[in-house]
């Protein structure tokens, strides 16, 4: 009794284990897109943040450090949303004698110099907060302390970022 048995195709048990194999690899492949899409939305987020606030933070910290002095009575410190006003010059260069001012509006950040129209430090970014604080070293050296938070969105997702600094008027000593 010769019985030959032949396998023509696959069996029944060995089909749904490649197919429950597949959609694992197909699952985990899936979520890995996803998750490494989401990594990349953060990440962008932080880029905007930090260049964009980074740069309008260096730049009024420049000003700030080119000041004579900052006009208290016109500024708002200490609180939020802040406005801080300096006596200062156009530029390193030509000593011109102007005032600036920097503000929050509508979620930028704002500079005015003397009358010109203001612009803005700040365009794809809200800025949520900004507080100037000012204080005095014995009779002479000015110093500001600057406190930002901005955030970013895309989607869903969120980043909020707090920038505290503070800086030196080196024309004020």
């Amino acid at each position: 009794m010769n019985s030959k048995v032949l396998n023509k195709g696959i069996g029944l048990i060995e089909a749904l284990l490649y197919v429950a194999l597949m959609s694992l690899l197909t699952i985990m492949v899936i979520n890995t897109a996803l998750a490494m899409n989401t990594t990349s939305a953060k990440a962008r987020l932080k880029r905007n943040i930090l260049g964009e606030v980074g740069i309008a933070t260096e730049r009024m910290i420049r000003e700030i450090r080119l000041a004579n002095s900052v006009l208290v009575a016109e500024s708002a410190l200490a609180v939020n949303p802040g406005i801080l006003k300096i006596n200062t010059t156009i530029d390193e260069n030509n000593s011109t004698p102007i005032t600036k001012e920097f503000y929050l509006a509508d979620g930028k950040l704002m500079m005015k110099e003397g009358g010109n129209q203001a612009i803005a430090l700040t365009e794809r970014v809200a800025v949520t907060r900004l507080i100037f604080y000012h204080t005095v070293s014995g009779t002479v050296s000015e110093a500001v302390v600057l406190e930002v938070t901005a955030e970013d969105t895309i989607k869903n997702l969120t980043e909020i970022k707090t920038f505290n600094t503070s800086t030196v008027l080196r024309r004020s000593y």
